[in-house]
Parts: C-alpha cells; sequence; structure tokens
C-alpha cells in the first residue's frame, strides 16, 4: 500500500508539472498554431506554417500561417489567449480581461500586425495576386471583438470555404515558388524578438518600420497623425 501510495503521488506531481510547463506563453502559442495548421490543411494548395523572410532593410518578419489556395494568398495571425478580449479595427491596443475583470493586460492589435505581413507578402508577389488577412482566436473569445477579419477556427474555416475562387493552379504554384525563393530559415527567434523591439523602438523615434523613411505629422478627418514620408508607396501610419 506504501508503494502505491508513493507511485500515486509521483503521478499526481509529473501531471501537475505537465500543466504548469503546458501554460506557458510559448507552448501555449504553438499549441493554438498547430490546431490552425490543422484546419487549414484542409484546403487544397500549399500551406507554410511559421514562415519566416527578411525585407531589404535587414528586418525579420514571421507568419504564423499562410495559405497558397484557390481562394487567394490568405495570411494567418493565430493567437491562443484566454479570457475575453476586447478591441476593434482602429484601436492600436487591445484589452485581455481575466479573473472577472480583476486582471487586465494590453496586447498589440493583431489585425494592425497581420497588415504587416500582407505588406511584406504583396512586396513579394508585387501585389499581382489577392491578399486576404484572417486573426483566429484558438479560444473562440471573440464576442466582444469589433472586426470581420477575426474568427474562431471553426467560423475561419466555413469563411474560407466560402470565399470565391480566385487563383488558378498556375497561380498557385507561381506564389508558392515566390514564397519559397522568400523564406529565411536562419534566423533565430531570439533574434527575431530582437528585431521586434528594434521596430517598436522606430516607431517611438518616427521612423517608419516599413520602409526606414521619417514619420511626419499631417492631419486627417479624425484629427492628427503621423503619416509615412514615403506615401502613397508606403502608406504606414502612427497616431499621434
Amino acid at each position: 500500500m506504501k508503494t502505491f501510495g508513493i507511485v500515486i503521488f509521483i503521478l499526481i506531481f509529473f501531471i501537475f508539472i505537465f500543466f504548469i510547463v503546458s501554460s506557458f506563453p510559448k507552448r501555449k502559442g504553438k499549441r493554438g498554431e498547430k490546431i490552425v495548421a490543422r484546419m487549414l490543411s484542409k484546403f487544397d494548395g500549399m500551406l507554410f506554417n511559421d514562415y519566416m523572410m527578411v525585407d531589404e532593410n535587414k528586418k525579420s518578419h514571421q507568419m504564423d500561417h499562410i495559405l497558397v489556395c484557390s481562394k487567394g494568398v490568405i495570411i494567418v495571425e493565430t493567437k491562443n489567449y484566454s479570457g475575453r478580449i476586447y478591441g476593434n479595427e482602429l484601436q492600436t491596443q487591445w484589452t485581455q480581461v481575466l479573473k472577472y475583470g480583476k486582471v487586465k493586460h494590453k496586447l498589440y492589435n493583431p489585425i494592425k500586425q497581420n497588415n504587416s505581413h500582407l505588406y511584406q507578402i504583396g512586396k513579394i508577389t508585387k501585389k499581382r495576386y489577392p491578399l486576404i488577412s484572417i486573426v483566429i482566436f484558438v479560444q473562440g473569445n471573440t464576442s466582444f471583438i469589433q472586426s470581420k477579419q477575426v474568427f474562431s477556427p471553426r467560423s475561419a474555416f466555413h469563411y474560407i470555404q466560402s470565399l470565391p475562387n480566385l487563383l488558378s493552379e498556375e497561380d498557385i504554384n507561381c506564389v508558392s515558388n515566390l514564397l519559397i525563393e522568400n523564406e529565411n530559415k536562419t534566423i533565430t527567434l531570439q533574434q527575431h524578438v530582437q528585431g521586434i523591439r528594434e521596430t517598436r523602438l522606430n516607431i517611438e523615434k518616427n521612423i517608419c518600420p516599413r520602409c526606414g523613411k521619417p514619420l511626419i505629422l499631417r492631419e486627417g478627418k479624425n484629427g492628427s497623425f503621423y503619416g509615412c514620408s514615403g506615401f502613397p508607396y508606403c502608406k504606414f501610419t502612427k497616431k499621434c
């Protein structure tokens, strides 16, 4: 009986450790990406997971998923956040609410994050093919997000299914070859994270993260904002 009790204790201990480790943000994010990758693999075409590229300014860009299929070039940002998520397409920061409102975290708007990915893929494909941006919240907690670009895995699947066929088999092969040619597998995650930090620092210094040109103060319908001096070729903007 004593031996049996020790075995049970060890088993419970390792189960506890497993749940603690699996709750780490990095592991949680990877689990979410695997779920979305399985869903996207149901479509015919070419699927790129964890796609990494480096632009002409030596900056790295990582995309969770790129699906090249008859529906278009679908660029997917995957999030595996818990709790309630509040935000809309225009806000720079969204809010994650946990523990019945007792804990709140800010997160960068994933739509804006994915728009940057669309810009980079558009340069590779020279904007010859339709680019589609979708953000998938793996846990389906999208009720308080005001955007038509945000989905659960199930609703994302049905959305992609509903899209018209826009690419031929020749188009799919052409885009896939372009992505393969521009993929960079030598960049480490640590180097990529450092690049993100430098990009955010440049934005704070009013330097365009896309083309490296100065951001200048402009006036628009909704008030003042910073816009890239390379407009109209670069349309990056930053709120004042």
